[in-house]
């Protein structure tokens, strides 16, 4: 619920709406009402169309049974712990704690009181660290004086700091299907679980997600419970 006074604000925040949810006029969209009842959308929904019922039922099963399930819950079955380290962290160092914990693929990057602070996936740190030994391979994408620049800043990154990207997470309670939206609005193959203070309590990993929607044994459990 939002209390807008300006119209042209108004419409702006009805018309970011419609584009968040692909538009009130599909099923499942929800309503959105302007008070005074001025305007009501998604009173009329259209017919499903075919496209959208022909989803493997499995996986159909599967989302219905999680999208409500909690972050918390979701991690604790998977046990999957974090990656968690400090700004200052050189990059060389990130890769042997990455190595201990098999299935997690994003760093979580925390202040000195272990507040969430940035996100390091693994894509990026191996191009952070392959950059210093091999910057040939990465010359070929120099075709301006912008890329110039960035390629010079590139070359001076040392630390988890230089490198980490803004941090993404669920908390807690969060349900399952705003887990998967985050991490495929992002893009990510996994993101933290936090608190209410943003210390990082879990790690959920992309493809544990899915095989736990299409009701797969995950290889580091053995197979799934009646949770």
């Amino acid at each position: 619920m939002a209390a807008i006074e300006d119209e042209a604000i108004l419409d702006r925040a009805i018309a970011e709406a419609e584009r968040l949810v692909g538009g009130f006029d599909r099923p499942g969209s929800g309503l959105l009402v302007v008070l005074p009842a001025s305007r009501v959308l998604g009173l009329h929904k259209a017919p499903p169309s075919e496209a959208d019922t022909r989803s493997p039922k499995v996986a159909h099963i599967g989302w219905l049974a999680w999208r409500k399930k909690s972050a918390a819950d979701i991690a604790k079955l998977f046990d999957l712990q974090p990656v968690i380290i400090r700004r200052e962290t050189t990059l060389e160092q990130i890769p042997q704690a990455l190595a201990a914990q098999s299935g997690v693929e994003v760093v979580c990057v925390t202040s000195e009181d272990d507040v969430l602070v940035g996100l390091l996936p693994l894509a990026d740190l191996a191009d952070a660290l392959l950059f210093h030994e091999m910057p040939e391979e990465f010359l070929s994408e120099v075709t301006d004086l912008e890329g110039v620049i960035e390629f010079a800043e590139r070359s001076r990154v040392r630390t988890a700091g230089d490198v980490m990207k803004p941090p993404v997470c669920v908390r807690r309670d969060d349900p399952g299907e705003l887990v998967f939206r985050r991490i495929h609005q992002h893009p990510l193959p996994g993101l933290p679980v936090v608190d209410e203070t943003y210390h990082v309590v879990g790690y959920i990993s992309l493809l544990a997600l899915l095989l736990t929607v299409c009701g797969l044994p995950h290889p580091l459990r053995g197979g799934l419970g009646a949770e």
